[in-house]
């Protein structure tokens, strides 16, 4: 005779245990996708990087030495750089304007002081 639960919730709750101990995560699909998509990413990058030197004004004008033309490749480094920079200043700004809003309600609210209106 072995043990015996005294009441099938016990025993309920001694089976998820066991199951939970001998339980092993398997990679969620995401990870797999994630796993297999680095790899292939990374070998186009290095695969292509030949190719992506640069726009063929850029290239010309810094490979023939010409002062005037280094300076045109300069302006377009920095208006693509203005350009990227651009929607990640829009959304940064927008989300420190809630932050501060919500954090001048909260403080608001637990002062006492204007408190919402429900």
């Amino acid at each position: 005779m072995g043990l015996r639960p005294k009441s099938m919730k016990s025993m309920k709750s001694m089976s998820r245990k066991a199951a939970k101990a001998k339980r092993v995560h398997a990679p969620s699909h995401v990870l797999r996708v994630v796993l297999l998509a680095v790899p292939i990413l990374l070998a186009m990058a290095v695969l292509t990087a030949g190719d992506a030197l640069g726009c063929p004004n850029c290239k010309d004008a810094m490979s023939d030495g010409d002062p005037e033309g280094m300076n045109l490749a300069r302006g377009y480094f920095y208006s693509i750089l203005i350009m990227l920079a651009m929607p990640l200043t829009l959304v940064s700004s927008f989300g420190a304007y809630v932050w501060r809003e919500m954090r001048r309600q909260k403080r608001a609210e637990t002062s006492g002081i204007n408190p919402p209106i429900h």
